[in-house]
């Protein structure tokens, strides 16, 4: 499982950003293949080389980087070349909509076929039915994440949860999780992989 945490373009900016990334992984006992930093496509779209250097710095950590909420900004292809991101979250939008519009789930297709082709892995946003987590596992999306799985917990629900699987897993004052936890646990924001009919990129 992985924990992901929303950052904005400014702060990926600050001196020091990577250290204070070096030093929570640290402090908490997180690997850093189990943290994800989320970007929103519009922030990254005003991304300086500095930026760019600062997410490759991270990637050599082994953290990773989303592109939170891709498909609704102005982000081309030769923009995502220039990042070195490696997991695309489509939409909650594109996901929702799947039964209303149909232009929605040809949208989703393109990001996961986009995503596979760049060695990106997909997670949709958003899943509140199951219709909607089987249409994006038929897409063949990575991940899901929503509702559907789980409401959102506080970190005493989260301690309680993992109590319930009978694991044990320490908990820093941030309320990361240090442990593992199986994919059917109630973790708030985790990413459930999905099964797939082939292997993702």
């Amino acid at each position: 499982m992985f924990f992901g945490v929303n950052v904005s373009a400014r702060e990926v900016q600050q001196p020091g950003f990577v250290a204070g990334v070096r030093a929570t992984l640290r402090e908490t006992g997180l690997e850093s293949q189990n943290l994800v930093l989320e970007i929103t496509e519009t922030a990254l779209l005003k991304a300086t080389p500095g930026t760019i250097a600062t997410l490759a710095e991270l990637r050599s950590l082994g953290v990773r980087t989303v592109i939170d909420d891709f498909g609704t900004g102005y982000f081309s292809l030769s923009h995502l070349r220039q990042f070195p991101i490696d997991i695309l979250k489509i939409a909650g939008e594109f996901v929702q909509d799947a039964d209303s519009d149909p232009k929605s789930p040809a949208l989703a297709r393109a990001i996961v076929a986009m995503g596979r082709s760049m060695n990106m892995a997909t997670v949709a946003e958003g899943i509140e039915t199951a219709q909607q987590a089987a249409s994006m596992r038929a897409l063949g999306c990575t991940y899901g994440q929503g509702y559907f799985f789980s409401m959102p917990l506080s970190p005493d629900d989260v301690v309680a949860a993992f109590a319930r699987e009978g694991l044990t897993s320490e908990l820093g004052e941030s309320g990361v999780a240090a442990g593992a936890v199986p994919a059917k646990a109630p973790v708030r924001g985790r990413r459930l992989p999905m099964p797939r009919t082939s292997p993702a990129a």
